[in-house]
């Protein structure tokens, strides 16, 4: 059996044959069968989904072709205990919850199709998160260290021009790096990870949102609430009461 989860809220430690992982907000985790595991650090706020998965000659995975099913079956005992989903972590946690609302559903074959494919949608998406990151490892490991270090302190003030500076890169450069690394220009990948940030501090403080807009370096009350409604869809007071 392997198992697959996705850390939604809190922070937890997973523990893999004696070697420590951090697992913080939008990041899956992954264990592979027989590797001795346990998840340590768990708050009283955490979130988190997971399934297993159990695949053998005579149950294809997901109902694939076996040719198909052989290939992503590989693919994911190659993957790391870890794996950022980064700016697709809202995606996945409605994937989750439509999981959820299939399962609690009046059963057809048209919900099972539909679950299936969002399971498959979920393991492709990792795999493909995966592949991406060890590519950017690889190619350019130090603006992927910026983007983490963005992403581990998204309410600080980063100067696109001094990071250039400590790149030994002119601006124009270092942007087109990093939107290669991560997907996205620096200011709107900051934007992406306070909004993430935002919604943590939402769901398990009571912090006014003036407060929490603060805290993840907005301006204004007002630029917070338009920035976190333009991303989400929804305004962080709506939010809060529904999350």
């Amino acid at each position: 059996m392997m198992e697959i989860g996705f850390c939604s809220r809190g922070s937890l430690a997973l523990n893999v044959s004696g070697q420590i992982h951090p697992v913080m907000p939008g990041d899956f985790f992954i264990n592979r069968p027989n590797r001795p595991h346990n998840l340590t650090n768990r708050p009283a706020n955490l979130c988190i989904y997971y399934f297993l998965m159990r695949n053998s000659a005579s149950n294809a995975l997901l109902g694939l072709p076996p040719d198909e099913s052989l290939a992503i079956w590989q693919r994911l005992m190659k993957l790391p205990p870890t794996v950022s989903a980064s700016t697709h972590a809202t995606q996945v946690e409605k994937m989750f919850a439509m999981i959820f609302k299939l399962h609690d559903s009046p059963k057809s074959a048209y919900s099972s199709a539909r679950m299936r494919n969002l399971f498959l949608s979920l393991i492709l998406l990792l795999l493909e998160r995966s592949e991406q990151r060890g590519a950017k490892r690889e190619c350019d490991a130090e603006i992927v260290r910026i983007a983490e270090t963005i992403a581990a302190n998204p309410g600080e003030a980063f100067s696109v021009t001094e990071l250039a500076a400590k790149s030994s890169i002119s601006k124009t450069h270092f942007i087109n790096r990093f939107r290669k690394a991560t997907g996205l220009p620096p200011l709107k990948f900051q934007n992406e990870c306070r909004i993430r940030r935002a919604k943590e501090l939402l769901r398990t403080t009571d912090l006014t949102i003036a407060d929490i807009a603060l805290q993840m370096g907005f301006c204004s009350h007002q630029h917070f609430s338009g920035m976190f409604t333009r991303l989400v869809g929804t305004p962080p007071s709506l939010w809060r009461t529904k999350g």
